[in-house]
């Protein structure tokens, strides 16, 4: 045998089990690195935040006066955009009970969400209320905090919870 085609060929048989990865033959042809697949235009960046449906309502007032209800939010008016309504309970100054039921429009802006309320309507006692105007901020997917500050001027602290 020809002693250098056997060294050629022990030098192709070496480099092919050292770099398999590089290793090239002669006239062979290099194969083409796998393209990483890149997302779709309709693949979200991240999973939309859920506002749709219940939340639990704890304010305190700057008075001192605690109100616990429920915001249902049950419409969506477009992008951002929600509708619902906001039933509060609490106990006034007077000792009296009190029930109020009022509208929401919500605009949602990034993690910030405005909650403007109107009408409120009285369910249990009387009295005027004033609407509630909430200034929230998204901390996860069950917790929003932020303050109110009603149509008076009085508010206190926010906290929605799922």
């Amino acid at each position: 045998m020809n002693t250098p085609l056997l060294k050629l060929f022990l030098l192709l048989l070496a480099a092919a089990f050292s770099c398999p990865g590089h290793a090239v033959l002669p006239d062979a042809e290099p194969k083409p690195k796998p393209k990483l697949q890149q997302p779709s235009p309709q693949t979200p960046q991240r999973s939309e935040f859920q506002l749709l449906g219940t939340w639990s309502v704890e304010h305190i007032e700057e008075t001192g006066i605690a109100q616990t209800g429920t915001l249902v939010v049950d419409q969506t008016l477009g992008e951002g955009v929600y509708k619902g309504t906001l039933d509060t309970r609490y106990t006034n100054k007077e000792g009296q009970a009190r029930r109020v039921k009022q509208g929401v429009l919500i605009n949602v802006d990034g993690n910030k969400l405005t909650v403007n309320c109107s009408n409120p309507i009285n369910i249990e006692g009387s009295g005027g209320y004033n609407a509630d105007n909430f200034h929230l901020t998204i901390v996860n997917s069950r917790l929003i905090k932020g303050y109110n500050k009603d149509a008076k001027g009085i508010g206190g602290t926010v906290v929605l919870t799922r």
